[in-house]
């Protein structure tokens, strides 16, 4: 979908000029882009570690050429200014001044000067900076930064050099015997910490009045460091033993903490509490993650949140409150607390970019739409005439952006050779595991149907490889999977349901449950697998069944299973799946959902049908008495259900005290009816926007066959939803009789309903 606007200098478009009607090009310019998603055959959600966010992943397309899996997450738009090529193989990029960008590659510096043109047009230019006396452009360059109004400083494994950021002219240089290996910037100071091979840490600040580079302190680490931060009071290191050292500089206080793994980079974040700022510090970690440390008396880890594969680089950055444009809303992470002395946000670079801000008790993270991200840099003092400009290297391009406010959706397509049918994910692996089938061809007497095989194919779900593939039988197609765990069993399995088709049956009569588990070797999570590679997961048992499996679901630590018309419930004994009860539910089941003992079926024809489990038996303690060709359903509560129908429909039902009941069974009441235009095909829990300081609640993602999705929130204000009760009730007055969604459209046009100031009287 593309989104037009007109040209300021767009042609006549009539043709009484005598000149022949402009296209569409001529006359409008693109403006911005959706992908179509669309058809959704399934869709699965993934939740941060921090429990805040949710991404979702789409099975969209359909045959050979494109079939594909969308991951779709909301993210910060970026704004392009400008873009190089040919920037590969840099190992780190800061920006000094206004108009200056370093970027250091093995045992060289480079410096780039970028202007803007003087067309006015917006583009700006590329020139390497030959005038550079005070950088050293032979060495690797460690760390560059600013530490005054027009001071910046090169750390390089030869020593610290100062500049001015105007013309980059030498001011001072410090040096020392040992070559140096990392090096940090103070943050609240006027200096730099860098640190050698035997653990050897100095303090390095500038006295602005005698433009001199000076020691201001040396400490001893038992063992080699890997990074540095520094903050007034503090300072920190982490050492490539896994450990974490945090000592203040004027006071004899040391400490020691083990972190999960190395640490590759640190930051000090101070974030708006109640009272005062509060200090953070936030490791980066080589295996993607980021731990945060508090001190409260002593320092401890607090807890650690996943931002990627890659190691984590971590770049302070500005708040909000200094960010002014005329582009939507405010920006989704607020403005930072009055009085607060250090922003309290992070730019955490691994594979892609994420924003991290700290609260009390956890960690929000807001993803930034680029693919990819190895580098960026913030233009501190603005570039040119724009403020708050940024530099980011994404797949060997320099990129010069603006982070723009409100949020967007980000969409990653994944071809795949097969259009995918089913999908879940395995959440101790970050695997998708996706159920793949090609189109049924049409059979004719001249040419045969192609007989096909369908196979599970395992894509990584952040970095997007295809890990492997698992081929199943002879006309044997996937017709659910999910992730479950049995009783006594740590083990996160997945189960695959199959079945058999047949051009001579028009049910499928066999099908088959596939359980498989994670290999032990779990180097294939992070390694792409050529086609004669095992794939990730193994075969731990079959069972063979009489019907096609259409929909698996975990239920109190077994697996609950719709074979055809029936429901089964297995749990896993020495190895085999063994049966613990069945019950025949109606037509063809095409979706289960659980809550607690309870369980809502879908049928083909008989809508919904409610049962619960107790002493190892299924029983109906509820059902639709009104036929409804039902598509998907999903449990709100144990007593409220949503019902899509084949005519996009969503029907709500209610279990209550009064309704009425036949025996100890009773009837659900349609409490509810909303025509979405929709063939939904699948609801799953979750949420599709970041909620700061909303309360959790049960809330419903959607999608149908045409692409579309929504989320579906529950009315918790008891105020708010007493006014959309009375909204709707004069609307039923004012439509009496009731008018069925065909005419509805049509009677609006000549009389309507409310008109819009009686709707605010409501609110």
């Amino acid at each position: 979908l593309h989104l037009w606007e007109p040209k300021a200098e767009a042609p006549a478009t009539t043709s009484t000029t005598g000149q022949p009607r402009p296209t569409l090009a001529d006359a409008f310019e693109v403006t911005d882009r959706w992908t179509n998603l669309g058809p959704i055959t399934d869709f699965c959600t993934k939740e941060d570690t921090d429990g805040l966010t949710n991404q979702i992943i789409t099975c969209s397309g359909a045959g050979e050429k494109s079939g594909s899996l969308r991951f779709i997450e909301m993210g910060i738009p970026v704004e392009e200014l400008g873009s190089s090529e040919g920037f590969g193989n840099v190992l780190g990029m800061w920006a000094l001044g206004s108009h200056f960008l370093v970027l250091t590659r093995s045992n060289s510096t480079e410096v780039l000067r970028i202007s803007e043109c003087q067309s006015g047009d917006g583009d700006f230019s590329l020139e390497v900076w030959a005038k550079t006396a005070g950088l050293q452009l032979e060495e690797e360059t460690l760390l560059c930064c600013g530490v005054c109004d027009r001071v910046v400083i090169q750390v390089t494994q030869s020593g610290v050099w100062a500049m001015n950021s105007e013309n980059l002219a030498p001011v001072s240089e410090w040096t020392a015997g040992a070559p140096f290996l990392t090096a940090s910037e103070m943050r609240g100071g006027q200096g730099v910490m860098l640190a050698t091979q035997k653990g050897d840490v100095y303090a390095i600040d500038f006295q602005e009045g005698s433009q001199r580079l000076i020691s201001a302190g040396e400490w001893q680490l038992r063992s080699e460091p890997s990074c540095l931060a520094a903050t007034t009071p503090w300072c920190a290191a982490g050492l490539w033993s896994d450990e974490l050292v945090i000592w203040e500089r004027k006071k004899d206080f040391w400490q020691s903490l083990t972190l999960p793994t190395l640490p590759r980079s640190l930051a000090f974040l101070r974030f708006s509490a109640a009272h005062e700022p509060e200090l953070r510090l936030f490791a980066g970690l080589c295996d993607g993650r980021v731990s945060v440390v508090t001190v409260d008396g002593a320092w401890r880890l607090q807890h650690t949140v996943a931002v990627g594969l890659q190691p984590v680089q971590l770049l302070p950055f500005p708040g909000a409150a200094d960010v002014e444009t005329d582009m939507g809303p405010k920006l989704p992470w607020g403005q930072p607390c009055e009085g607060a002395q250090e922003q309290d946000r992070l730019l955490a670079i691994s594979g892609k970019g994420s924003i991290l801000q700290a609260q009390s008790q956890r960690v929000l993270r807001w993803q930034i739409c680029l693919p990819s991200m190895s580098h960026a840099a913030f233009f501190s003092h603005g570039f040119g005439c724009i403020q708050h400009c940024m530099a980011f290297i994404s797949h060997e391009r320099l990129l010069l952006a603006l982070l723009r406010l409100g949020q967007r959706i980000d969409v990653r397509t994944v071809p795949l050779p097969q259009a995918p049918r089913r999908i879940c994910y395995h959440t101790g692996s970050r695997i998708c595991v996706v159920g793949c089938s090609d189109l049924p061809s049409i059979s004719t007497p001249d040419m045969p149907r192609t007989r096909s095989r369908a196979n599970v194919q395992f894509v990584h779900s952040e970095t997007t490889d295809l890990l492997g593939t698992m081929t199943l039988g002879q006309d044997e197609m996937v017709a659910s999977v999910v992730a479950v765990t049995f009783a006594g069993d740590c083990t996160e399995y997945i189960a695959v349901g199959t079945a058999i088709v047949l051009d001579n049956e028009p049910e499928p009569s066999r099908g088959q449950v596939l359980l498989l588990a994670l290999r032990g070797d779990t180097s294939v999570q992070t390694a792409k697998c050529g086609l004669d590679e095992e794939p990730p997961f193994r075969l731990v048992c079959t069972l063979e069944v009489p019907g096609a499996v259409y929909t698996l679901v975990a239920f109190q630590q077994m697996l609950l299973g719709a074979v055809n018309n029936r429901l089964q419930l297995w749990n896993l004994k020495s190895g085999q799946l063994v049966e613990v009860c069945r019950y025949s539910a109606g037509v063809i089941v095409l979706d289960v959902q659980v809550m607690g003992s309870h369980i809502l079926v879908g049928d083909i024809m008989r809508s919904v049908n409610l049962f619960r489990f107790e002493d190892s038996s299924l029983k109906m303690v509820a059902y639709d008495e009104i036929s409804a060709w039902s598509t998907s359903v999903d449990m709100l509560s144990d007593n409220h259900f949503l019902c899509a129908d084949d005519g996009g429909n969503l029907l709500a039902l209610s279990r209550g005290e009064l309704t009425a009941s036949v025996g100890d069974v009773r009837i659900l009441e349609r409490v509810g009816r909303i025509h979405t235009g929709e063939f939904m095909n699948r609801f799953r829990p979750g949420f599709f926007a970041l909620r700061v300081n909303e309360p959790r609640v049960k809330t419903t993602i959607w999608a149908s066959a045409s692409g579309a999705f929504g989320v579906i929130v529950p009315v918790n204000c008891e105020k708010t939803f007493m006014r959309l009760l009375m909204l709707q009730d004069c609307i039923r007055r004012e439509l009496v009789p009731m008018l069925t969604h065909s005419t509805l459209r049509d009677t609006l046009q000549c009389r309507p309903a409310l008109c819009a100031k009686d709707c605010q009287l409501f609110f």
